[in-house]
């Protein structure tokens, strides 16, 4: 239940700032200031990967969603750090016996 409250928060906050942009190109390329921040994803992580290797087939495609909506909310500078945590278990689970549901997520 936890990682439906976290993506619907991240997605509140995101919703409320991207609106008070003005342009469409705004909105589209919008980045969360809090998320581009050093270690800003480090709360997040752990919480995604576990959901991933350890969740219900519908907590994994939640996880899987929810790491797409941090990926598109943070900065490609502030992704660097963190690319070989969040793309390990993206690439096993592809690799592995999952649901489609959860290969899709991931896509």
């Amino acid at each position: 239940p936890h990682l439906e409250t976290v993506r619907n928060m991240l997605k509140a906050v995101a919703s409320d700032a991207k609106y008070r942009l003005k342009t469409d190109d705004d909105r589209a390329n919008y980045v969360l200031p809090g998320l581009c921040l050093p270690k800003s994803l480090d709360p997040f992580l752990p919480f995604y990967q576990y959901a991933l290797m350890n969740g219900t087939p519908e907590q994994r495609e939640s996880a899987a969603l929810g790491l797409g909506e941090l990926v598109d909310l943070t900065s490609e500078a502030s992704l660097r750090p963190f690319v070989i945590k969040i793309t390990g278990p993206l690439i096993r689970i592809v690799g592995d016996r999952f649901p489609g549901g959860v290969k899709v997520a991931i896509l």
